[in-house]
């Protein structure tokens, strides 16, 4: 079996927008309301907490000599419980892909379409994730090389142009709640930065270059908490803390009322497009690494059929809420408990994997 081998540099920048993913719409509304105006404090703590995690996962992964993740995985585990590994990987991923690609649907239906059903939206943006899920992860990884620039630079142009609309009083004083909320708030941001942790894990199997991954995965996911931070402050800084606590995705209702140089209107037309492309960048990598997995579980599960089974589960999923509200409570859900419980998990993994090596 050939290997698959992805260049550091494609690993780290495919890290960053996936550890981004679509989280930049709600973050401002899930932190605000408890740590008001240092929201974006909580944000750098628990991205900060989370570094370690990241450690952790460039080691694993860098000690893997198997040629894909299925079989690196049941190297460190062995057979049965690599395969128990593989399945609550794989269940935890399908369940999350399946709701951001709901979540994909809904929200672009309500900003842009609304005359478009949520299901064709979805549909529609589950046709590319299956092709490219279909040819694996390189093909992936060439994808988001393509289209980063463009997502950065709208990403870099929004911040920018919120700068001249920012009021600092509202922004005042920068701590301006009490420690025990700021640290409940950075909670709920704990699991979108196990998100870029798991990413690092999955896609440091396949690096052609371990050399110093460690730090480039950590400078990944560290710019991607301070991007998420600086984004919160500029949305509060617009839009005030009463209207920022009021949406489920602020940052919505930030580049509807954006004028930037008081003369350009419109600025939400380039910001739809981002969107969708920031939900390809992580429903693609949740398919990706659930594909992956079930390969390991399974080797007789070949394409196109998994591609095919795949795509019909996501849809499922993506298709259960019946409202933005739902959607909101079931991704919630999965991340605060699925997800939070590899903090537990992977330095459980890690530590295994230190012992065998000694012994070995």
């Amino acid at each position: 079996m050939s290997k698959v081998r992805v260049g550091l540099a494609q690993s780290t920048l495919a890290l960053f927008v996936v550890t981004i993913g679509t989280v930049f719409f709600p973050v401002a509304g899930v932190v605000v309301p408890l740590a008001g105006a240092s929201g974006w404090v909580a944000v750098l703590l628990a991205f900060f907490i989370a570094l370690p995690w990241v450690y952790m996962a460039t080691y694993v992964a860098g000690s893997a000599t198997a040629p894909n993740w299925g079989q690196a995985v049941k190297a460190w585990l062995g057979p049965f419980v690599g395969r128990i590994f593989l399945m609550y990987f794989a269940f935890v991923w399908m369940w999350l892909g399946g709701l951001l690609l709901g979540q994909a649907g809904l929200v672009f239906h309500e900003m842009a379409m609304p005359r478009t059903p949520p299901i064709v939206l979805c549909f529609a943006l589950l046709i590319l994730v299956m092709r490219v899920g279909w040819h694996g992860l390189e093909v992936f990884v060439r994808t988001i090389e393509a289209l980063a620039m463009f997502s950065i630079l709208g990403l870099v142009g929004l911040l920018v142009g919120m700068l001249p609309l920012v009021r600092i009083d509202q922004l005042r004083p920068l701590i301006d709640a009490p420690p025990a909320l700021i640290a409940h708030a950075a909670m709920f941001c704990l699991p979108w930065a196990m998100e870029g942790v798991l990413f690092a894990l999955f896609i440091g199997v396949y690096a052609r270059k371990r050399l110093g991954m460690g730090g480039y995965f950590a400078a990944a996911v560290g710019a991607a908490g301070f991007s998420l931070a600086f984004l919160t402050m500029m949305t509060v800084g617009v839009l005030g803390r009463g209207v920022t606590e009021s949406y489920l995705y602020p940052t919505a209702i930030l580049i509807q009322v954006a004028l930037p140089g008081f003369f350009l209107e419109g600025v939400e037309m380039f910001m739809y497009p981002l969107w969708v492309v920031a939900s390809y960048f992580k429903v693609g990598a949740a398919f990706i690494m659930v594909s992956e997995s079930l390969a390991g579980v399974w080797q007789g599960f070949k394409q196109p059929y998994r591609t095919l089974l795949l795509g019909g589960v996501f849809m499922f999923i993506a298709t259960r809420p019946r409202n933005i509200f739902e959607l909101v409570a079931s991704i919630g859900r999965v991340d605060n408990t699925f997800f939070m419980s590899f903090y537990f998990i992977l330095p459980a993994l890690a530590l295994w994997v230190r012992v065998s090596r000694r012994e070995e």
